[in-house]
């Protein structure tokens, strides 16, 4: 099979997803498709997001929603080049800031079912170590949880914390390095499983 002949299956592929697309919207309720963490996708994938974007532009029943992670794009990168060419499309762009030392505060206050008053120390240190990123904060604190720094206190009984301990550690750069420094911690023989089931894809079959 040629390249070009590729190239044209390529374009039929995009065309007809657009057709199905609009035919479905205009035979049931309004359709919303939301893509997470659109930074990763491949060329193949982006042109198809464009094509779609451009085929509906004019339907009101087909509703769009990207997300992705800025700190994970290169300026210079393909990804921005994309950003560019769909600014045509009507889109709005929503900007979400890391969290503010209360909004951390009110999040932990809830995690740990305790009077923001009391936690208020704890947020603070962790809103330093973790800059106010939600999914950062919240894999911090489960693996504080399961390093016993933040712990069920009996004799109260309550979540406690030992606020000295938490303070004195590692700043980790963002949750990557948290998340790699949690599965180092893994059983050798789990972390064997895991490298091989991730030559196999996404998914893996548990049996």
């Amino acid at each position: 099979e040629t390249s070009s002949s590729c190239v044209d299956s390529a374009r039929v592929m995009r065309y007809l997803f657009g057709k199905l697309l609009l035919t479905l919207a205009s035979h049931s309720r309004p359709i919303s498709i939301f893509v997470d963490d659109v930074q990763w996708a491949d060329s193949a994938s982006l042109l198809l997001i464009s094509a779609l974007l451009s085929d509906t532009a004019g339907c009101s029943s087909v509703f769009f929603t990207f997300s992705y992670r800025d700190d994970d794009v290169s300026k210079s990168g393909p990804f921005n080049a994309w950003l560019s060419s769909i600014s045509m499309f009507s889109l709005e762009v929503i900007e979400l800031k890391d969290m503010s030392p209360d909004s951390v505060n009110n999040l932990v206050s809830d995690s740990l079912h305790l009077s923001p008053r009391i936690t208020r120390p704890l947020a603070s240190v962790l809103h330093h170590k973790t800059r106010g990123n939600p999914l950062f904060l919240r894999q911090l604190i489960e693996s504080l949880k399961e390093q016993g720094d933040i712990y069920v206190d009996l004799s109260r009984p309550r979540w406690s914390w030992d606020l000295n301990k938490i303070m004195d550690m590692e700043i980790y750069p963002n949750v990557l390095a948290l998340l790699i420094k949690d599965m180092r911690g893994l059983p050798t023989d789990l972390q064997l499983g895991l490298k091989v089931a991730s030559c196999w894809g996404s998914c893996v079959k548990y049996s």
